[in-house]
């Protein structure tokens, strides 16, 4: 007390300049612990209660009513993993197609979160659980992603915000867009220009560029004034834009068109496989999708030409996705698979096919629905209603009466039919609606989480 009456207020009132440096000097040592990073984790404890909560809706079995899912009727053909560009919108499903399509692919080595979460829905708002049930971020954006690669994306203020695992929002900068982090970044676009994100919400890479890919090998395609280049995570052109357009690099080669014309450059800018072709996609593996005059095939690494172009491309659709070793091909109308190697294993045969999971594929015949293996071979009868892809040992199965279940790689049903709509398991849980309603089932057909 006397150090202020005696020191500190004379100094206030007789040297204020003097003052003025003591509080300076005051804020510099506690100016570290107030900056927004805190500020915000603070006022998410406060005002969401972040944090484990055991959640109070875990719910013994029971048997359901008849009815779709929001009046809706989900087939094979829009639970398909990579099929569903219209399944977020129409019926409220956890997964955006496209985090789905990045998340499949990943699938066996994933391991960007170790305490997956899940997304659930109360009283219309979504937040997430954890793998036995527990409410991690509580109900309370009007829209919501599933996380990929640690992060999703929410609805907060009309505005997309990236949330990270801990409920925290990245507030820091307000974007038109945001996309999903890859390598640490995600793009961001600001009005017309784009740039990159990091992980704390910092403006990595200034808004600056016409337009923008993800970053794939420490590179990411961006395009400046009207040409595409290549940029590393510092934001510097690692190969100089000069090309009409430019896709993601994989094992090393990158698409890029000149003119008309696509082809594969290395990551010294210089054309590894001619641009001899209409359209290229990423690499997948030492394969990659080529296009010409309206048909898709299939090039090695060498730009050996593994599959000249003969199979339909479909709009919104994966064309040449390769899934366990597989791909779907289409020519005229009908169904087949090809490998990697550009053989084409089954010959288009099917009304559909869905992806190959677990050494087995959907098809359909004539209506009804089975499983072949990677030689053509019928593994489970066409028999079902419906049905969807093998994820950890089961796949989803409709009968006649309308209502879904889960069977086994073997044929035999393991859950029995009982819900209106199902995607398929993933780490553990898989989600069902019954009478619009959500919730999660383990592999043993027990509930984990039940919507109210």
């Amino acid at each position: 007390m006397s150090v202020l009456e005696d020191e500190i207020l004379p100094m206030y009132y007789t040297n204020r300049k003097k003052w003025l440096t003591v509080v300076k000097n005051s804020m510099k040592e506690v100016v570290t612990f107030f900056d927004s990073d805190r500020m915000a984790d603070e006022y998410h404890k406060k005002m969401y209660k972040v944090g484990v909560k055991k959640c109070k809706y875990i719910l013994s079995w029971f048997w359901p009513g008849p009815g779709k899912a929001n009046g809706q009727k989900l087939t094979a053909k829009s639970i398909t993993w990579h099929n569903c560009q219209t399944r977020r919108q129409d019926y409220a499903a956890p997964f955006n197609s496209l985090i789905q399509n990045r998340y499949l692919a990943r699938f066996t080595s994933n391991s960007c979160m170790r305490n997956p979460l899940f997304k659930i829905r109360e009283d219309g708002k979504y937040g997430f659980m954890n793998a036995i049930g527990e409410v991690v971020i509580e109900p309370q954006y009007v829209e919501a992603e599933d996380f990929y690669n640690g992060f999703s994306r929410v609805r907060f203020n009309d505005r997309t915000v990236a949330l990270d695992s801990q409920g925290r929002l990245l507030l820091r900068h307000v974007f038109h867009y945001i996309g999903l982090f890859e390598e640490q970044l995600a793009k961001v676009q600001l009005v017309q220009k784009w740039g990159y994100m990091d992980e704390r919400g910092r403006l990595a890479i200034p808004i600056q560029f016409d337009d923008a890919g993800d970053f794939s090998e420490g590179l990411a395609p961006v395009s400046l004034d009207g040409y595409f280049g290549f940029i590393g995570a510092d934001g510097h052109f690692a190969i100089a834009p000069k090309f009409d357009w430019a896709g993601e690099f994989q094992s090393g080669l990158a698409p890029v068109t000149e003119g008309d014309s696509a082809g594969y450059i290395n990551r010294s800018g210089e054309f590894a496989i001619d641009p001899l072709f209409d359209e290229c996609q990423s690499f997948q593996g030492d394969v990659a999708v080529v296009v010409r005059q309206g048909r898709w095939g299939l090039v090695d690494k060498t730009g050996k030409l593994l599959l000249k172009p003969q199979f339909d491309l479909i709009e919104d659709y994966s064309n040449g996705e390769f899934f366990d070793g597989m791909a779907v091909a289409v020519q005229g109308g009908k169904y087949g698979f090809v490998n990697t190697a550009g053989e084409v294993v089954v010959p288009p045969q099917y009304d559909f096919a869905g992806d190959f999971g677990e050494g087995l594929a959907l098809v359909e015949d004539k209506g009804k629905f089975g499983f072949i293996d990677k030689i053509g071979t019928q593994a489970i009868k066409p028999g079902f209603a419906d049905a969807g892809v093998f994820s950890e040992g089961m796949a989803q199965v409709k009968y006649h009466h309308d209502q879904w279940g889960f069977m086994d790689t073997t044929g035999r049903l393991v859950i029995q039919p009982m819900f209106d709509a199902v995607l398929p398991f993933r780490d553990g849980l898989a989600w069902v609606s019954i009478g619009g309603k959500w919730g999660y089932v383990n592999g043993w057909g027990d509930w984990v989480w039940r919507e109210k």
